[in-house]
């Protein structure tokens, strides 16, 4: 009794639209994190040019 052949094949492209949205959320939340960092060193590069 094999559980993945019993899938129709609107049950496997929900599957895969699941798997699609988890790998989209993960890569959004690495690009949040990401532009966060480079926020961060933009207004520290800001900040040190402007010091006297």
């Amino acid at each position: 009794m094999n559980h993945l052949t019993d899938l129709t094949v609107d049950q496997w492209a929900f599957a895969v639209a699941v798997v699609a949205a988890v790998i989209a959320a993960w890569q959004a939340a690495i690009a949040r994190r990401s532009a966060a960092q480079q926020l961060a060193l933009a207004e520290r590069i800001h900040r040190e040019q402007n010091e006297p």
